[in-house]
């Protein structure tokens, strides 16, 4: 796997090995959504329709999905089942976030945009990379 990017860039884009993780979470994620709106015929790329302008509503969502991600800890199996693609690209000392974030961006909103994301200012070291996991088409 190339990560040029990386070097030249401060990013790179790559397709993990197994996506299933991915996958997996996305569904509970969409199951959440529906349970909290209580609407079973939205979908992830939906959402933004059926909440609209409603800062309060969409900010109570955000944080049900935030809390369960962090309760269930579905994120470290995209890296367990990736193990060598991110070992490849930090090495084998490898430590997952504990209290990630889900960010549910509006298209129109850009309240919703948290602008550029720097880890660094939470207390993270410099030497940490932030993962981006989109779970609909960007």
């Amino acid at each position: 796997m190339a990560f040029d990017d990386l070097d030249e860039k401060g990013y790179c884009v790559f397709t993990l090995d197994d996506p299933s993780p991915v996958h997996a979470i996305r569904e509970k994620f969409l199951g959440a959504l529906r349970e909290a709106l209580g609407d079973a015929r939205v979908t992830l790329e939906t959402y933004h329709e059926i909440v609209g302008d409603d800062a309060e509503r969409h900010t109570a969502t955000q944080a049900r999905i935030t809390q369960l991600l962090r309760t269930h800890r579905w994120h470290l199996d995209i890296f367990r089942r990736n193990l060598p693609q991110f070992s490849s690209l930090v090495g084998p000392d490898l430590d997952g976030e504990a209290a990630p974030y889900v960010r549910i961006v509006r298209p129109g909103k850009p309240e919703d945009n948290i602008g550029l994301h720097r880890d660094t200012i939470y207390g993270g070291s410099p030497y940490e990379i932030s993962v981006l996991t989109p779970f609909v088409d960007m």
